[in-house]
């Protein structure tokens, strides 16, 4: 990718530990869409999810802190039903 900023998509909560590292990767740089209740989004609903990473297009990043357990492992193994139906 040759883009003059760095993407981060984090799944989660926009305070606590998931406010604290939006602000930290926000700046100059980096941009961070924060998905979660607080902007309206219900990130265990895939069709939401799909309109919502297609709006925001290629990233660089994704940081999941939303619920209780979090899929592991490379982003290309990790299935859909790893991201929605975990919990």
């Amino acid at each position: 990718m040759n883009r003059e900023k760095t993407i981060y998509v984090i799944l989660g909560g926009a305070s606590g530990i998931e406010g604290a590292i939006a602000q930290l990767v926000n700046h100059e740089e980096k941009i961070a869409h924060v998905a979660s209740r607080s902007n309206d989004l219900d990130i265990s609903n895939e069709k939401e999810m799909h309109c919502y990473f297609e709006s925001i297009g290629t990233f660089d990043h994704l940081i999941v802190t939303a619920g209780s357990a979090a899929p592991a492992g490379k982003v290309k193994q990790v299935t859909l039903e790893h991201l929605f139906f975990i919990n």
